[in-house]
Order: C-alpha cells, then structure tokens, then sequence
C-alpha cells in the first residue's frame, strides 16, 4: 500500500493533526481545536499482489521525480482503542463497605442499624430542641421588655387611682392601697431593662428618665400625703402632682412604643432564620430517612436467600404441607438454628393442630352463647345512641349559645339571657348524659326548660303545668330522656293546631309501689283510624327482633313515642305506657314504671 503521489505539505500537516488527535475524536467526535476535519483522500491500494511487489521493488528507481519510495509513505492514522475508564473511588469505598457488612454477625449488623438509627433520631431531636430553645430565647426578650413595660405603665396607672381615692377620702383602707400601690410602681419601675449594651441608646435614656422623674415624683407626693391637705398651697401642689401623673404616663406610653417598634425589629431580623428551620429540618430529616433506607436495603439483602428459603417453606406449612421435606440451608449462624428450630416446630405443629381446632369449636360455640346472652343489652345501647344522635354538630350549638348568653348578660337582655340558658340546659343534658337512668327531677327540668321556650314561642296560646303531688322525684329513677318528646309530642300534635291553643300538664303520683307518670293536653286529640295506627307501630316496636329486622323503620319511630314504649317494654316486666285519646278533646298518655324490678 503506497501514496500514489506526494501529498502537498498543508495535506500532510493535516493528516498529523488527525493522528494526534484521533483519541479526541474518538471520545467527542471533534479535534482539540474545534475543526471540522476534512476527510483525506483515499489511499490507492493495488488489487493484484504481484504488481504490488513489482511496484515496492523498481518503485525507488523509476518514481518519477515527485514521488516518494513507498517505504517513506507515512502510515495510515489506526483508530484508537476505546480506554477503559477508571473506576470511581466512591466505587472502591462501597465495595468495602459491602464486603465487610456482609461478613459482620447479625448481632453486629442489628447494633449498626440500631446505633445509626438512634444516632440520626438524636441528631434530629437535637436539630428540633436547637430551633425550640433559638425562636425561644429569641422571642422571650422580647415579650419580657414588653410585658414589664406593660405592667410599669399599669402599676403607675393604679398608683394614681389609688393617690385620688386616698386625696378624696383619707382612711387607714385608703392609705394602705396607697402604700401596696407605690410598691408595686417602684418594683415594676426597678424591673425595667436598662443594659444599654441590650436595650439601645434611646430605650435606655427613657428608662432613666422614668426612673429619674418617678424619684422626683415620688418626694413631691411623700412630701404632700405628709401635709395637712388642706393648708395654703397643698391644692396648688395637688394639681402639680397630678401634672407629673400625666407626665408619667405619657413616658410610659413613649416608652412602651419604642419597645415594641424595637421588638418589632428584632423579630423581623431572625424571621428569616427562623422562617428557614422547617426547610432545614425537612432537608435534615430526608437525609436521615435516605440513610436508614439504604441501610436497611443492604441488612435486607444480606440475609434475603435463607429468609426466602424459610418463607417459602412457612406457605406450604400454610396449605397444610406437614410432609414436606426439612428445610436444609447451609448459614450456622443464627438464621440456621431459626430454620432448625422451624422444623421442630413442623413436626409439633401437625400433633396440636388437632386439639387447636377442637378447642376453636369450643371458642365458637362459647362466644355464641355469649351473644344470644347480650342481644337485650345491644338493642338498648343502640336506641340510647339513636338518642344522642344529631343532624348538627351539639358541641358548636352548646358553645356558641353559652357565648350568645354571655353577650346577653352584657346587654342586660334579661329574656334573651333566660332562653338561652333553657336551650342549653337542654343541649348540656344531651351532650353529658350517658346513663341510662336519671331522676325524675332532671326530666322534668329539661321538659320545662323546653316548654318555656315554647312558651316564649307562641305566647297566650300555650300554658304548661306540673304537679307532683308531694313526690320526691329526686330519689325516682326513670330512663333517660323520657318526658321531652311526649310532651313535644302534646304540643306540635295536639295543642298548637288549636287556633286558640291550650294547655299541656304533666302530673306524678306513687301508687302500690309503681310511678304514673301523666302527660295530658286538651289539643285535637285523634281519631280512630290514627289511634289504631299508632298503636300498630308502637306494638311493631315493641318487639325484641324489630331492630336487627328493620333498621330504618325503628329509626322512623324510635324519635318519638315508639321509641318511648320500646325502652320501657325492654327495660320493666310489667311497664306500661297507655294512650287515651279523644277527637277535638286531647290526648293523655299515662306511664307506669314499677320501682321494685328493672330489667338492664
């Protein structure tokens, strides 16, 4: 292979260049000084190997003068080798760390994991208490200055009140404010800050002049509480003092703006800071968690093999493959005294599983009974839930009208105030009632804070009475929410669809040992067809099964009355709840709740 011709200088110039730089193209595709390469011409190779060996032979004689001797053709540019690149030490690092994790012990590899882990949780406990103590210790001067600022502009504001009562009444009570009032303005007084260093030129030269102008007012006053306050001059001396007073107090109140302008700048000034601890703190934390993930993924994959081996061998136990042949793993530390211990446990596991599940039939059979056994108690807790059930949130109502009430006190809204305090009664007896028995007294206190709302509501049209004919209905226990919804009942249903109203009583009365309790109105009353219907439902539920047999029937009725006459059918053997109606007369409902047995 030979140059056919002599390549011009510039040629072989640039056929240098391509092989001095060919390792730069082959890296990037592009010599060291950014040129393009224009591609050589291509060498002429002779296709006929005995014309070849002619031509190297009589090639130096007979070469026409221009040409070079084919030994002197310079050799063609061979592309370089791609090199090998060398191995990051990051690399090398990790290697040894592998290798030397996984020829720890797993006890030294869980005291690793443990110690890391503990190690990052106190460094982001440290991190957390550092930002707490920083904001802390950078916000409590602050609000000291301010609070002792505050507290010195009102101990001098109650030094001059307690100064006037004293000038228009001098008594030994008098006196004595006086004197707790002074010590008090001259302790705040000494508490002011005062550093210069701390506080500022300016804060600091008011505080002084505080101090300076409290001395001198404080001579002028011992000097005039020693006078006779009637003497020739003592008033003109009276209202100087009086000067200074307001003088104080203004000094108080510059003093005060400029702490909290100085408050205000500082704040602004560590804002950033501490504006920038949750990112810090997130930042912080993800690092952490980034460690203890790859952590955990190389302690997890130094033991996977024996595990998976363990793990697949604990699913064919599960399918009940007792017969299966013994795990067999070649780790002698401690995950191989684990899969040694597995098959002792295969083989005991086959011998009990016979007694696990007849004692299982046992359990099952015991817990039934169990449940047939409190089937009574379920339906009750049901009903008393259905019962503090609400549509709005009681707890926002309670409080909001506890405000309202406040704010009517206040205004002296003595009406408004009272309707308020019934309507809570009877929210706080909802809300914290959870027993299922309560006194009578209690029932017939929230009924009529109910029936003085409705009172309130429509006027002259509704009276309400109560007789207890000398009963103690303290001591008579009835179950929870009784009496309201009957009487809600007598009015919605019975007296307010009279165009003139009517009256609702409610009576007590102890008899041969049982409770009547009696809810009359002179409403509308019913007629035959409603009476029948009622009476349907509240025998509908009344039934020990209505509520597993149809949830939102019982729902339907368990509002009002069938809820009623269901509790008292479930809870007394012999309760009675009797309705006696009449068309255009009115309803009486008569409860008799016997004292001497309860079923629960």
């Amino acid at each position: 292979m030979q140059y056919e011709r002599t390549r011009p200088k510039r040629l072989r110039k640039s056929m240098q260049t391509t092989a001095s730089c060919a390792y730069c193209i082959e890296i990037c595709g592009r010599p060291r000084d950014g040129r393009r390469l224009r591609p050589a011409r291509p060498v002429t190779r002779e296709a006929d190997p005995a014309r070849a060996a002619a031509a190297r032979q009589t090639g130096a004689a007979h070469a026409p003068q221009g040409l070079l001797p084919a030994r002197q053709t310079p050799p063609a540019p061979r592309p370089l080798a791609r090199l090998p690149r060398p191995r990051s030490p990051h690399t090398t690092i990790m290697k040894k760390l592998q290798t030397l994790w996984l020829a720890m012990p797993i006890r030294e590899k869980v005291k690793l994991f443990v110690s890391t882990l503990l190690i990052a949780l106190t460094a982001a406990a440290a991190f957390n208490i550092y930002a707490m103590n920083y904001s802390t210790d950078a916000t409590e001067q602050i609000l000291t200055a301010m609070t002792r600022c505050e507290t010195a502009q009102k101990a001098m504001q109650q030094e001059e009140s307690a100064f006037r009562a004293y000038v228009h009444n001098q008594t030994d009570e008098t006196g004595t404010a006086l004197r707790d009032a002074i010590l008090h303005t001259e302790n705040s007084i000494g508490l002011l800050p005062d550093d210069y260093n701390e506080i500022g030129a300016e804060r600091c030269a008011r505080t002084w002049n505080i101090r300076n102008a409290y001395n001198t007012y404080g001579k002028v006053r011992d000097r005039l509480i020693r006078t006779d306050m009637e003497q020739t001059g003592s008033v003109s001396n009276l209202y100087d003092l009086y000067d200074m007073q307001g003088y104080l107090n203004q000094y108080f109140v510059d003093l005060l703006k400029i702490t909290v302008e100085a408050g205000s700048s500082s704040y602004q000034s560590i804002y950033p800071t501490l504006h920038s601890f949750p990112y810090i703190l997130i930042l912080f934390s993800a690092l952490v968690l980034l460690l203890i993930v790859s952590l955990s993924g190389v302690f997890t994959r130094a033991m996977v093999t024996p595990v998976t081996v363990l793990a697949q061998a604990v699913r064919k136990i599960i399918q009940g493959g007792f017969d299966e042949p013994d795990v067999q793993v070649d780790n002698t530390d401690e995950l191989g005294e684990l899969v040694n211990a597995f098959n002792k446990m295969k083989h005991a596991a086959k011998t009990n599983i016979e007694t696990l599940q007849e004692n299982q039939r046992l359990s099952e059979k015991l817990h039934q009974e169990e449940l047939d056994r409190t089937v009574m108690a379920k339906q009750l807790e049901t009903i008393r839930l259905d019962l503090l059930q609400s549509q709005i949130n009681p707890h926002f109502l309670f409080n909001t009208l506890n405000t309202i009430s406040g704010m009517a006190q206040i205004e002296d809204a003595e009406t408004t105030d009272k309707m308020i305090r019934a309507l809570s009664g009877i929210f706080r007896y909802n809300l914290h009632t959870v027993e299922q028995f309560v006194s009578l007294s209690q029932e017939l206190s929230v009924a009529g804070d109910y029936m003085y709302l409705q009172k309130m509501r429509f006027g002259d049209r509704l009276t309400y009475s109560v007789k207890t004919d000398g009963v103690d209905t303290d001591q008579i226990m009835v179950p929870v929410f009784l009496l309201q919804p009957i009487i809600e009942n007598a009015v919605n249903h019975g007296v307010i669809k009279k165009e003139q109203g009517g009256r609702v009583g409610t009576s007590v009365r102890l008899e041969d040992g049982n409770v009547h309790i009696t809810v009359e109105d002179d409403g509308v009353g019913m007629s035959g067809d409603a009476y029948r219907k009622l009476m349907e439902d509240l025998e509908k539920a009344a039934t020990p099964d209505f509520a597993a047999a149809a949830p939102k029937e019982e729902r339907h009725v368990g509002i009002g009355l069938g809820n009623i006459y269901q509790r008292i059918h479930q809870i007394y053997r012999k309760g009675q709840m009797l309705i006696f109606t009449k068309e255009g007369e009115g309803t009486r409902i008569e409860i008799i709740l016997p004292q001497d047995e309860k079923i629960i």
